[in-house]
């Protein structure tokens, strides 16, 4: 039985049967996998996993089933169950289901080129980049591997409270990682492609891009341990949009995970920086005008001109505080859309001649490991360039940055007008975050 029909069978026989509520959500992921490594295919997969959650409220508690099966006979199986979870649960929950009222935005998410890709062989495509990176530069060391990967997603909500939504997405990326060496000096570099225009479909370009970021990290040098003023390439500091996900998180600040409770009207980031969540961008990869609780997604300024304007809540976090939802629910967590810092008015290099020597920090590594949400306390291994004079000069020798969450968004001096999304729904400029110490 197909999944959508099969939704329908189930939503009709919970509502023959006078349940109080229910809520019945269908998820599909389908996926290819390929890998190339020295002129030959070292991987392929192709994958599905399609499953269906029933919801049941039953004297106030909501028990849940989950099945891959979507045969008719399933149908009052997963009734039965849901209702035997209910009756088995003791404590109070606090757990809703949305009505569907509201206004659903129509949006134009992220979506690769298809008819392109179903006409490009992929094998090829990965051979030739590996052959075009070898041929770009003598100091190519080895392609580590190339990839390709294709998935397509979708969704169903539908409840007794008048909720019926859906949504299909699809996404395609292809990368190269590689090494250079001169001397005893080896260093590593990824690009990534996602096929959104016609020249991600040229193997020598992505190829090239690769080898051009692996070229400018050989003749390096140590850094001299201290405080150094510090800027972030945007892609880096998509790192710490990500921490900064955590810390206004309704979530998180119910449980006493982040030190912005109670801070919303204050003051807690520079008044340069302001903090997007942005379901409508066009062509986003975070675009989508719903919730994973079916609640309709908005606009929000998180933070504006320094200032916290909202936290992030779902349903439950929402009652827990009494206001309404923002549209962030993802069960007991929360999501976010296209995340990102608001890009400023000035160009990088502008930024750059008025910090005229310092660091321009272009990869973070070890941040799961290396930051302490309660406290803000961070310490990660990092890697950049030197500026001096202004300008970009030779490439650094890894190192180890170290601060503070908290006061690293009051010292923020300027964000730069290069807004870099790194083909993801977390995005950031360049930001230039004042002084941070730096170590060998």
């Amino acid at each position: 039985m197909q999944a959508k029909q099969f939704v329908e069978q189930l939503y009709d026989a919970c509502s023959s049967v006078g349940l109080e509520e229910f809520q019945i959500s269908y998820f599909c992921n389908r996926s290819e996998n390929l890998e190339v490594f020295e002129q030959k295919v070292s991987k392929q997969s192709n994958n599905e996993n399609q499953y269906i959650v029933l919801k049941i409220k039953y004297n106030g508690k909501i028990g849940e089933y989950t099945s891959q099966r979507f045969d008719e006979e399933d149908v009052s199986f997963m009734i039965e169950k849901s209702l035997e979870n209910a009756k088995l649960i003791d404590a109070e929950q606090d757990d809703f289901f949305y009505d569907g009222s509201g206004s659903y935005q129509e949006v134009v998410p992220y979506v690769p080129l298809v008819n392109k890709l179903k006409n490009m062989d992929k094998i090829c495509f990965l051979k030739e980049v590996e052959e075009r990176a070898y041929q770009a530069d003598k100091r190519v060391n080895k392609v580590i591997g190339s990839a390709y990967g294709y998935s397509e997603h979708k969704f169903i909500m539908r409840n007794s409270l008048g909720l019926n939504i859906s949504d299909e997405r699809t996404a395609a990326y292809a990368y190269v990682y590689l090494s250079v060496k001169e001397g005893n000096i080896i260093k590593t570099e990824a690009q990534e492609t996602a096929f959104q225009k016609d020249d991600d479909f040229n193997p020598e370009i992505l190829a090239k891009k690769a080898v051009d970021k692996a070229l400018k990290k050989l003749n390096v040098f140590d850094i001299q341990s201290g405080s150094h003023q510090v800027m972030f390439k945007g892609s880096a500091f998509i790192d710490i949009v990500k921490m900064l996900a955590g810390l206004v998180s309704a979530k998180n600040i119910q449980e006493e995970k982040s030190k912005w409770q109670k801070m919303i009207g204050k003051s807690v980031a520079s008044d340069c920086v302001s903090l997007i969540d942005n379901p409508f961008l066009e062509g986003g990869f975070g675009t989508l005008s719903h919730d994973y609780e079916g609640y309709p997604s908005s606009y929000k300024e998180v933070i504006k001109n320094g200032t916290l304007q909202t936290y992030l809540y779902g349903l439950k976090t929402a009652y827990n505080d009494g206001v309404s939802s923002t549209g962030n629910g993802d069960g007991n967590d929360i999501m976010v859309f296209n995340f990102y810092l608001k890009p400023g008015e000035q160009k990088k290099e502008d930024l750059f001649s008025k910090m005229i020597n310092g660091v321009y920090i272009d990869e973070l590594n070890g941040i799961h490991a290396g930051y302490d949400m309660v406290s803000g306390d961070f310490s990660f291994g990092a890697s950049g360039f030197a500026v001096k004079d202004g300008c970009i000069s030779h490439y650094l020798n890894q190192f180890t940055i170290s601060g503070n969450i908290y006061d690293l968004m009051k010292n923020i001096v300027a964000v730069a007008n290069d807004l870099d999304f790194d083909y993801g729904k977390i995005g950031s400029p360049s930001v230039w975050v004042g002084k941070l110490n730096l170590s060998r």
